[in-house]
């Protein structure tokens, strides 16, 4: 499965789950609901996933846990916050950056509507992404 198909399922996973719940639930309602979504659709999902941070000679300088890593190859970073800030998207940016992954959604559930942004290790234009 490539990474576009990926990214669709999972916005189509989080947008049924939003449906469901609305705003106003904590983060780890959404994270759990969005786990039983995810592999309901036939995704490996993993939350918590652990990633460890190494310093430019190899040593190990501390660890993250990712909040759902998708078949390997998508982070997802989930918030239930009033508004994203430009430190959410810092983030993410950095998990994909230790990972060496490339994509990765972040996603706040509330507000008035769910808030999907597809951030990238590497920088690429507005109009480069699915959705």
């Amino acid at each position: 499965m490539d990474i576009e198909e990926i990214v669709t399922k999972t916005i189509d996973c989080a947008m049924n789950v939003r449906k469901y719940f609305g705003e106003g639930y904590l983060e780890s309602v959404y994270q759990e609901s969005l786990l039983v979504e995810l592999r309901h659709a036939g995704l490996q999902a993993e939350k918590e996933f652990p990633i460890k941070v190494y310093y430019k000679d190899g040593s190990e300088v501390g660890f993250f846990k990712v909040d759902i890593l998708v078949e390997h190859a998508l982070i997802v970073e989930l918030k239930a916050a009033t508004e994203l800030t430009p430190r959410h998207e810092m983030q993410l940016v950095n998990y994909l950056k230790c990972t060496r992954m490339e994509t990765g959604l972040l996603i706040n559930f509330w507000g008035p509507t769910i808030e999907i942004r597809r951030k990238y290790r590497n920088y690429k234009p507005r109009g480069s992404h699915v959705r």
